[in-house]
């Protein structure tokens, strides 16, 4: 029920994490901006984590590496809430976003280390 705004929260994160995945940056962007705005004015810190991650990434798809370190500060909310269930997508988005900057060898530790981690720790 979209009305109830904690359901909104979890269609946001998913409509944004969908876009994510097909690429389209500006409509990921303008998707974690709704997210953001709706998870600062309810308090929920998981999907606000979740909505600055994807909309950082999303600029640093569109060229702004500087907005790199604005992912890591979103997983930081997620890893603070205690929530590892979407920790491999977490750890994913963030190596393509190390990847499209050049940090190669940063995104390949991040994703050996993935492989033997349950948990974010940024």
């Amino acid at each position: 029920h979209l009305g109830h705004p904690f359901s909104l929260a979890l269609a946001l994160c998913c409509e944004t994490g969908l876009h994510w995945l097909r690429r389209d940056a500006p409509a990921q962007r303008e998707r974690a901006a709704e997210l953001i705005a709706l998870c600062e004015a309810q308090g929920f810190p998981l999907w606000l984590g979740v909505g600055r991650a994807y909309h950082a990434a999303s600029r640093v798809t569109q060229g702004d590496p500087g907005a790199l370190s604005e992912i890591m500060e979103g997983l930081t909310l997620v890893a603070g809430t205690g929530q590892h269930f979407f920790t491999p997508a977490f750890f994913l988005t963030l190596a393509v976003a190390q990847q499209t900057v050049g940090q190669l060898a940063e995104a390949t530790r991040l994703l050996q280390s993935s492989l033997t981690t349950r948990r974010i720790s940024i």
